[in-house]
């Protein structure tokens, strides 16, 4: 009697493992395509792809990697972003929003910054110096830092480089490294009072970003004590390939960067600050919707997977792991990627949680409202830099029309290139272009 029953009991498992793996494959059969596309900033127009690549690959991503694990990726700062319109009030703040208490932060790898003009008026861009401080001749306690052209790396007030300047709609593409630290200031048309000639003049910084890691944080606000104790072990899924060796089992492993990478290729690196171990994925080229809100009446909801989202890595607790790149425990990892993709951070342990998903994007310079653009601003040149100072006057600047007429684009350093706006057509639909690890190469 009891082994009949065990039997029945082995049937039904049987019976329903087989009904779940035919659902799955129904599932697989039925996912519909995701539309996937190449963004402008990656097509084939926008750079040259091999003299791009072999820029690259000069750099050593594989002594970067041992400079940053000698150091400390918990070093490394975090992305972060300030837009300003009519006040200078703060704008040293991005040196000092650290993701730690530690004051000192380190450069990390380098990577693409992919920066778009959408403010209706011209900006420079400058790339800030942060080991040449210049203090005030009247004040001390005030200083700020020596700006040059973020294209050419030299030339300084960054206005004089014309390869600096972002019209309105353009953008451009500067190769550069985690923790580095650009200004976006707004470029005037001034008269000279004697000759009668048009100037540029320097004006007010509208943005700052340093480029950085992107944290990862429970964003939408789950009650995460109910499903991930932080003393839990974080074991890595492994598979017994002999007797005396084992290695990560295979739906878990990375896959590895392609020979010739895409134009403008990001190197994005994400930082775990949920607390608990995060399984991520690439859940295609469409911005994620949807995703519910805990709710006062509710601790958590749950988000089951889309056929679509496919495994990419997995983000640990360990801000000091042996192996940040590769260590299944550590809290950070890169990835090779592009404007569009789409990441869903989901709890390793209850994979139906999503606390994060992140859109690739470029960095947008926004517009600045008409009650803004009523401030003037010069600049008074220093023997070393520069510094703003405000006119509270003359009438509001009239807004410029993005350029009609094609530039040719001019080549920047390192590969950049800046790009008009018709040079750059709308986004076109291409073959499905995967995300990749990249921590060695």
């Amino acid at each position: 009697m009891s082994f009949n029953f065990g039997l029945a009991l082995f049937l039904i498992w049987i019976t329903v493992t087989l009904a779940a793996d035919a659902a799955a494959e129904k599932d697989a059969d039925d996912c519909p395509p995701v539309k996937t596309y190449t963004a402008e900033y990656h097509l084939e127009s926008a750079c040259n792809k091999k003299e791009q690549n072999r820029f690259q690959d000069s750099l050593n991503r594989g002594m970067q990697r041992r400079r940053i694990q000698e150091s400390g990726i918990y070093h490394v700062p975090d992305r972060y972003t300030i837009h300003h319109c009519n006040d200078s009030d703060g704008i040293e703040d991005v040196f000092h929003h650290l993701n730690s208490s530690d004051p000192v932060y380190h450069d990390g790898y380098n990577t693409m910054w992919i920066v778009h003009n959408k403010a209706s008026y011209p900006v420079v861009l400058s790339w800030v110096d942060r080991s040449r401080k210049i203090i005030d001749k009247d004040d001390p306690n005030k200083y700020h830092y020596h700006e040059v052209s973020a294209h050419d790396g030299k030339t300084s007030p960054p206005h004089h480089d014309p390869n600096a300047i972002l019209q309105p709609n353009q953008w451009t593409s500067l190769s550069t490294y985690d923790g580095h630290v650009f200004f976006a200031r707004r470029v005037y048309e001034a008269k000279d009072a004697t000759s009668q000639t048009k100037t540029k003049k320097l004006g007010p910084v509208v943005m700052q970003h340093r480029v950085g890691l992107i944290p990862i944080q429970n964003v939408f606000g789950h009650a995460l004590d109910l499903f991930c104790d932080p003393n839990d072990p974080d074991e890595e899924p492994v598979i017994q390939v002999d007797e005396t060796h084992v290695e990560r089992a295979p739906e878990f492993r990375r896959s590895l960067r392609p020979p010739l990478r895409p134009c403008n290729t990001q190197d994005i690196g994400f930082r775990n600050l949920v607390g608990c171990p995060l399984n991520v994925y690439y859940s295609g080229m469409y911005n994620m919707t949807g995703l519910p809100h805990a709710t006062p009446d509710a601790n958590c909801s749950f988000t089951p997977k889309s056929c679509h989202e496919q495994f990419k890595f997995h983000l640990g607790k360990n801000p000091y792991s042996a192996d940040f790149m590769w260590a299944w425990d550590s809290q950070t990892k890169f990835e090779g990627t592009y404007v569009g993709h789409n990441f869903v951070f989901r709890l390793t342990a209850h994979d139906d949680i999503v606390v994060d998903s992140v859109t690739i994007e470029p960095t947008y310079i926004q517009d600045c409202s008409d009650a803004d653009t009523k401030e003037w601003w010069t600049v008074v040149q220093e023997n070393d830099g520069f510094r703003a100072s405000v006119i509270a006057q003359e009438k509001e600047q009239q807004k410029q029309k993005p350029q009609s007429r094609a530039a040719s684009p001019a080549a920047g350093p390192e590969g950049s290139t800046l790009h008009s706006p018709t040079l750059r057509g709308a986004a076109v639909e291409t073959e499905h272009q995967s995300t990749y690890d990249d921590g060695e190469m």
